[in-house]
């Protein structure tokens, strides 16, 4: 699908360009099923597990695959719905990495992905969770800082028109990225140890490089590095 000719079409935030990116979303996600369903799925996983001793999962991959992870997602050769029962066993992954994923999904959904990350967590496994930080957001954008006109600048190439401060988070919310539920550290924490996680805090950078992630994170965009907080839920 063209989203630039879509979206001069059916502006992002309308009803219309709302209904179309959902139904182009159900559809790949058919088609996905179709070539990458669960046969072929669980036999990839089966390999992972079998060759790999440490297991990493990075779920939501798509375009952003990490080496020595299992890469999942709807799209891809691992088709895998975190809304859904994760297919793997009871403590069997040592890490879970995640970027820009659990905000397309409901909160109550996230809910019982938590619950069930935890229960495919190794003791004392982790799970890293990189999302657009509502409190990170609120703060760049009301700045009046350099990032804050970036940010408001960013968006307006998607929507044609001037974006004031309360026009981005709006967007960033729901109306122009597909985004469910925003969060800080406050919620996540409350929602992972009501799932059983045993420590909630936001990552430095030198957790990144522990894990392989370093370059992942230094090569990402400047749009993604300002809104963008990690998070370390420790079962």
């Amino acid at each position: 699908m063209n989203f630039k000719l879509l979206e001069k079409k059916f502006p992002r935030g309308g009803i219309a360009y709302e209904l179309l990116i959902n139904l182009h979303f159900e559809l790949l996600s058919i088609k996905n099923w179709i070539l990458n369903g669960h046969f072929f799925t669980k036999n990839r996983i089966r390999k992972f597990l079998y060759e790999n001793e440490i297991r990493r999962v990075n779920f939501g991959a798509d375009n952003h695959p990490l080496k020595d992870f299992l890469n999942t997602g709807i799209p891809g050769k691992v088709h895998i719905d975190i809304t859904k029962k994760l297919p793997f066993s009871m403590k069997s992954i040592n890490l879970i990495f995640s970027s820009h994923v659990i905000e397309h999904i409901y909160r109550n959904e996230f809910k019982d992905y938590l619950k069930e990350s935890y229960r495919i967590l190794k003791d004392g496994g982790i799970q890293i969770i990189c999302v657009p930080s509502l409190e990170k957001s609120f703060k760049k954008i009301y700045g009046k800082s350099e990032e804050s006109a970036f940010l408001k600048a960013h968006l307006e190439e998607h929507t044609g028109e001037k974006v004031t401060s309360a026009f981005y988070l709006q967007g960033l919310s729901h109306m122009f990225f597909h985004h469910k539920f925003l969060y800080d550290l406050e919620d996540i924490t409350y929602l992972a140890k009501n799932a059983g996680y045993k420590q909630v805090y936001k990552t430095d950078s030198g957790i990144f490089f522990e894990f392989n992630l370093g370059e992942y994170v230094t090569k990402r965009e400047r749009s993604w590095k300002a809104i963008t907080e990690c998070f370390i839920l420790k079962k």
